[in-house]
């Protein structure tokens, strides 16, 4: 049904060759199976390799987000996010709370580091990078790092 009405509308056409004399003029219908081979010959490597870096570039960006997103802890997240709504874009600032903050909530020695893509940066009372509990996450292009560090 969907074919028979898809070739009447192409009925309307002229598919005569200027080249070509009329005896060797397509019909419609051989015109549409023609352009439908041409179509899935051509048409389906582009296609396939337009999905294959779709599934690429998803699969990268997720691995991307899981990777430079490591906070368990939802009250350092949520904390994280305070800071950036009362300090937006000022750094130093930023580090500051975090630690003021999180040594108020969760005891002492607490360090902050934040570091933005365009090279700002804030850091806050860096002890010890390898006995820590920490939370980092990327937001807005920037990476937060919030940490116990003794």
């Amino acid at each position: 049904m969907y074919l028979l009405i898809h070739i009447r509308s192409f009925s309307h056409f002229s598919f005569q060759n200027r080249n070509q004399p009329a005896s060797l003029s397509m019909d419609p219908a051989r015109f549409f199976e023609a352009w439908v081979v041409r179509q899935m010959n051509i048409g389906m490597p582009t296609r396939l390799v337009a999905l294959f870096l779709l599934v690429a570039v998803i699969s990268t960006a997720v691995a991307m987000r899981a990777k430079r997103e490591n906070c368990k802890s939802e009250k350092l997240r949520e904390l994280v996010l305070e800071t950036v709504g009362i300090y937006p874009h000022q750094y130093s600032y930023q580090a500051k709370y975090l630690k003021q903050q999180a040594e108020e909530r969760f005891g002492f020695w607490w360090s902050a580091v934040i570091v933005s893509e365009r090279g700002g940066y804030g850091m806050s009372a860096v002890y010890d990078q390898y006995k820590n509990t920490s939370c980092e996450m990327m937001l807005f292009d920037t990476y937060y790092w919030i940490g116990r560090t003794c």
